[in-house]
């Protein structure tokens, strides 16, 4: 079908007169979607009428949250249909005029010709009540269920990360380390998932536990592939969690199972999550949770201690280089004898890897420790990076240790998947199976560390973040509430989706791929002279090279010719700086020679990793905003070019982003005077061209 397709509808009886005039794509859109979901099966006239009404809010709900309507861009359908945009179900009566407009569509979708949709009426507004929140678009889906972190800004409908629910392939993308738009592949995934739930519950439909079933077997489903490809023991052994911030305060409410007062010891607190160290202490660390609660931020969220501590552990020098693994061991270790002293129960983060790829501690030491102090230790590893191989995980899993890992980081899925990998002792911790074998060895631990007497449930505030299908069927999980997180299995779906591409490609090729491009990469960081490329620590179980470059920016024309040290720039103009590289800046080019084609460079978003705060001595108030270029598992995956033609194209593109970021510095005060924004997300990647092939809807 034509991309103009359905510019003239008349043909098409109530949809034209129902739909606004400039909106000549929803008459495509609509057909697209209702193929999709047919997909070439004849279905009762009440599937039928359910169907039509899927599909036409999928469209209506298609431009994502905060995403401004443009010239020639969708705008929303008037008349009967302008309901179907509506956050609650419209009356029954409304519900029937959108089925009378809609119904001679059918007639142009092969599988239904004949079928009378208006027969079903009588059905439809029961249906429509009981999932009306899984209808809309795979993009607006994907956009909920989390806190304010994944809401699209206004104007641009890009979250505060630079990202949004819709692929953008024009983007130059290395923000990996931050967030990523989802793929073509990962956004067709996540809509193949939606389109066949949709279906799913349009035949389930009265039957309650067959659609509870079908919405749990979807969660199963993910839970199912991240415990094979991780190495966990089962599906059970998987949490899911609406992001990896979430997952800390999962991990802590396991541990604080125990019965003891839980001291949470951090390296690197300022290298993860901006809110781990207020989530592992089981305090609110967003206005709004997973499942849209208002909550008051670090506040502590209801049945969790409020004699939680989290101790931060420095992984960095003052002047900001990275600190040797033994000491930030030792400090590590002066905070778990003393809390272990105070009879508390330690909580210990392994970074794998910072948002700047350090390792720390190192595993070694920390499996010492734990034998030091037995059955005294959880040991949490920050996989949220996901920058270690996937087998790598099953290791730390069989030493005991659990894992948070995201879809969102390395494998570059859409923003915001988390899960939480379950060792076999922290499983049967969720049972209150006793693990007194375990805590008998623990000499120093106190009498009633070593009781059977677990509680008798996870904090009731949970509750508010996580599902209970979400969680292993445990007796302690029941506190949790029934429900479905759609944007949270969508986001993993598209994840999955790359995952799958990259186990598909061997082992041998990601390894030469990847050294490509790091390699390349690296030296175009270090040809620029307005860039200064950070070290990097060595890693112990990696086999690979490091896969985030973090680098520091000069100020705006400071030349290596004019200071023998020039000054850095700050977290604040970094962050300026991280925002403008995502704008269309082609009118701050003067005229001139090369004006066009400088223009055309600068006008293409590029998108790096968001600045980290590093101490630096050249920059104002000693802290600096370092930039980071990452590979993702996009730049890893095999597709049809050869290795070396295929790296090439993206390390060209990383010099396009460092001529872009030159063009900012030497146009400082121009471009600080207007103040661009970000480019807006695609409305619709769906009706054109995108990484070769078409995506076929919303």
């Amino acid at each position: 079908m034509p991309d103009n397709a359905g510019s003239n509808v008349s043909d098409a009886g109530g949809v034209e007169s129902a739909c606004h005039a400039s909106f000549p794509s929803f008459h495509a859109l609509l057909l697209r979607e209702l193929e999709a979901l047919f997909a070439g099966a004849v279905v009762s006239p009440a599937i039928a009428a359910r169907y039509l009404i899927a599909a036409a809010r999928a469209v209506a709900c298609t431009t994502p949250p905060g995403l401004a309507v443009a010239h020639r861009a969708a705008v929303l359908p008037t008349g009967p249909l302008a309901c179907l945009a509506e956050v609650s179900v419209p009356p029954p009566g409304a519900l029937d005029a959108c089925l009378m407009a809609l119904t001679p569509v059918l007639e142009q979708v092969p599988a239904s010709r004949g079928v009378n949709a208006l027969e079903g009426a009588e059905t439809l507004h029961p249906w429509a009540c009981a999932v009306w929140d899984l209808l809309p678009s795979t993009a607006r889906i994907l956009a909920s269920g989390g806190d304010e972190r994944l809401d699209g800004q206004a104007g641009n409908g890009l979250n505060r990360y630079g990202v949004g629910s819709l692929p953008r392939p024009e983007v130059l993308a290395f923000a990996s380390s931050t967030a990523s738009d989802p793929s073509a592949r990962g956004f067709a995934s996540a809509r193949a998932a939606r389109l066949a739930l949709v279906r799913a519950l349009a035949h389930d439909w009265p039957d309650k536990e067959a659609m509870a079933a079908t919405v749990s077997a979807a969660t199963l489903e993910v839970k199912a592939f991240l415990a094979d490809f991780f190495g966990a023991d089962s599906p059970d052994h998987i949490i899911l969690a609406a992001s990896g911030t979430d997952c800390a305060m999962a991990a802590t409410a396991m541990c604080a199972l125990r019965g003891s007062p839980v001291t949470i010891v951090l390296p690197g607190a300022e290298e993860t999550g901006s809110g781990v160290p207020q989530a592992a202490c089981g305090r609110h660390f967003a206005i709004r949770s997973a499942h849209g609660m208002t909550v008051e931020k670090d506040a502590v969220v209801e049945g969790f201690s409020a004699q939680t501590a989290c101790v931060p552990v420095a992984v960095r020098e003052a002047d900001g280089t990275p600190r040797q693994s033994r000491d930030v061991l030792a400090d590590c270790t002066a905070q778990i004898e003393q809390a272990i002293r105070l009879g508390r129960r330690v909580l210990l983060y392994v970074l794998d890897v910072s948002k700047t790829g350090l390792v720390m501690p190192d595993a070694a030491g920390v499996e010492a420790l734990c034998q030091r102090f037995p059955g005294q230790i959880d040991v949490l590893v920050d996989g949220c990076q996901a920058r270690f191989l996937p087998e790598e995980a099953g290791a730390f899993l069989r030493r005991g240790w659990a894992v948070m890992v995201t879809g969102s980081k390395f494998y570059a899925g859409p923003p915001f998947c988390g899960a939480l990998l379950l060792p076999q002792h922290w499983r049967q911790r969720l049972s209150g199976e006793n693990e007194g074998a375990r805590v008998a060895e623990a000499v120093t631990a106190r009498a009633d560390d070593m009781a059977e007497g677990l509680p008798a449930a996870l904090p009731t505030g949970l509750g508010d973040y996580a599902w209970r299908s979400e969680w292993p069927a445990a007796p302690v999980a029941a506190c949790l509430p029934e429900g479905f997180n759609a944007g949270l299995f969508l986001r993993w779906r598209g994840a999955c989706a790359e995952m799958a591409a990259f186990t598909a490609t061997p082992v041998q090729e990601r390894q030469h791929r990847l050294d490509l491009f790091l390699s390349g990469v690296a030296e175009v960081l270090t040809a620029c002279p307005m860039v200064r490329l950070l070290a990097s620590a060595p890693r112990e179980h990696w086999t690979w090279e490091e896969s985030i470059l973090t680098f520091l920016v000069l100020a705006p024309s400071a030349r290596e010719a004019d200071h023998v040290r020039p000054a850095v720039l700050d977290m604040d103009r970094s962050r300026r700086l991280h925002r403008w590289l995502q704008a269309d800046l082609s009118a701050y080019v003067p005229d001139g020679p090369g004006a066009i084609a400088l223009r055309a460079l600068v006008a293409v978003p590029c998108h790096v990793g968001q600045p980290v705060a590093l101490p630096c001595e050249q920059a104002q108030g000693g802290i600096a905003g370092a930039l980071r270029i990452a590979a993702s598992a996009r730049h890893v995956t095999a597709e049809e070019a050869d290795a070396a033609t295929e790296t090439a194209v993206h390390i060209r593109a990383v010099g396009q982003v460092l001529r872009k970021l030159v063009f900012v510095l030497d146009h400082w005060e121009s471009i600080a005077a207007r103040d661009p924004v970000p480019c807006a997300a695609s409305v619709f990647p769906l009706l054109r061209l995108s990484g070769g092939g078409r995506t076929t809807g919303p």
